[in-house]
């Protein structure tokens, strides 16, 4: 079965997600670091890797890019499989070999896994690229004037002074988190809808809502708002952050599940 499942994930839109990524990550780089490499001496201590990453530098709006596009990106990363199986009569061929709760089981985990690895992988080429051509300095709080390093702007801004190199891994992780969580969201929904333009802009459509919301009341409610460690929305709440996550994950599955038991199995 571990080929079947690796014909399945292989695809057109699974090198979509990769090449975007890539071609994202890479053009902030370019835009960002490399430019500003130039201007890097004893004086600018404040030109780091740790405020020049993707996850971190608002100069370029590369970042707010990235992320505001993620939830499309990560529901090509195997989120249609589903669809797929059935449009091409995989079906016969599957239930001959495992059981339906396997198979979704699976199928769950592995758009989760998949869509998590790929983008904590691309944010951590984008922050060893800038590891190699900008000075490693440990920021320094006194002179990071103007970097939107408060509270409020990020969370748990003194961690990030301690430890940055912890701080930007937290934030890896925490994007490619929310990176599983839009593919399983975009899988659940397939299960319900047949369209797949529809079914891969959802997520995208909802983000695009909360970051309207978010500009008007300066709140960042939406995942392409506060998954930036500095950004233009003033409030960024951990509680909520953690709240959000945590309801959309259950819910997801809950629908998952009845969405498995009522249009699947019959």
């Amino acid at each position: 079965m571990h080929k079947f499942w690796l014909e399945r994930i292989k695809g057109k839109n699974l090198f979509i997600f990769i090449g975007i990524s890539i071609l994202l990550i890479c053009l902030q780089f370019f835009s960002g670091a490399w430019k500003t490499m130039r201007f890097v001496n004893s004086d600018t201590i404040d030109i780091t890797p740790y405020t020049q990453w993707l996850g971190s530098s608002i100069e370029t709006n590369m970042g707010m890019l990235f992320y505001f596009v993620l939830p499309l990106l990560a529901s090509l990363g195997g989120a249609t499989i589903y669809n797929e199986d059935k449009k091409q009569g995989y079906f016969y061929l599957i239930y001959s070999k495992i059981t339906i709760k396997r198979y979704f089981t699976t199928l769950i985990t592995i758009v989760f896994c998949l869509s998590f690895l790929i983008t904590s992988l691309v944010l951590i080429l984008n922050l060893i690229l800038n590891f190699m051509v900008l000075p490693a300095y440990n920021p320094v709080e006194s002179l990071d004037i103007g970097l939107n390093f408060t509270y409020g702007n990020t969370l748990f801004p003194s961690f990030y002074y301690s430890h940055p190199l912890v701080y930007t891994g937290m934030y890896i992780i925490l994007s490619a988190l929310f990176s599983g969580l839009f593919a399983i969201v975009t899988l659940t929904i397939s299960l319900y809808v047949e369209n797949f333009f529809v079914v891969v802009s959802s997520v995208f459509l909802v983000q695009l809502v909360l970051m309207v919301i978010g500009f008007m009341t300066n709140i960042a409610i939406s995942p392409a708002h506060f998954l930036m460690e500095r950004g233009d929305i003033a409030s960024v709440s951990f509680v909520y952050i953690l709240l959000f996550y945590i309801l959309s994950l259950v819910a997801t599955l809950v629908f998952y599940v009845i969405g498995v038991k009522k249009n699947v199995i019959k």
